[in-house]
């Protein structure tokens, strides 16, 4: 098939032989050219985001939820241009972000704060995670999964207030689900997209990049 395709290219420039070339011009309508798509997701996600600040930048609001820091982080992660980018990757975050917490809560209750021993039972847990990641659908999902236990169980700075690892689980699951249930709010409501319109845009793009290279190699 490959040998068809040259011999079939070599003779249309063999009788093409008088078609003159012309070099593709610069225009800087080409280079400047606004995707309103691409404007329009990047507008929905300053919006998305904007609000996730507001639990870090009102005092009082910040104070209730811990700093909120996690609903932010949850909306940040969750953002994804593709269709159904932004609802799929918030279903697996949550799911990842349930899987993990629950193992960082047996592994506090089994060893405390124990750290030699919190290490060793992770352990297995990262064996597991790196297991199934190899699997497309859960690479993201176990990710999470894997790096949550890690944040709960080590990652409490000591000279931070004192919380305790159970609370400090709950806390994470209740920031993610509200940071989650607010993305899924707005993804919908603001500038939703849908796979008809996506459709159409990539068989427009791909059909102008098409002609234009026709037209300025062959015309």
């Amino acid at each position: 098939q490959l040998g068809s395709i040259v011999r079939l290219l070599t003779k249309s420039i063999l009788i093409n032989k008088n078609t003159k070339i012309n070099k593709r011009k610069f225009s800087c309508k080409n280079y400047f050219k606004i995707d309103w798509s691409r404007f329009l997701i990047a507008l929905k996600t300053i919006i998305i985001i904007g609000i996730g600040s507001i639990f870090v930048m009102i005092p009082n609001l910040a104070k209730k939820i811990e700093n909120g820091q996690w609903i932010l982080i949850a909306l940040c992660m969750t953002q994804g241009d593709t269709v159904g980018g932004a609802f799929t990757t918030i279903k697996m975050r949550l799911i990842g972000t349930l899987f993990g917490a629950m193992w960082a809560y047996v592994t506090y209750l089994s060893v405390g704060n124990d750290l030699f021993r919190t290490i060793i039972i992770l352990c297995p847990w990262m064996f597991f995670c790196g297991y199934m990641k190899l699997y497309p659908q859960w690479g993201y999902t176990v990710t999470i999964a894997a790096l949550t236990p890690i944040i709960v169980n080590l990652g409490r700075l000591p000279f931070a207030d004192t919380l305790p690892a159970g609370n400090y689980v709950l806390l994470r699951i209740q920031q993610n689900v509200i940071g989650i249930s607010i993305a899924l709010v707005l993804a919908i409501i603001i500038f939703p997209l849908f796979a008809i319109d996506l459709l159409k845009e990539n068989i427009k793009s791909n059909y102008l990049k098409i002609f234009f290279i026709y037209y300025s190699s062959f015309i």
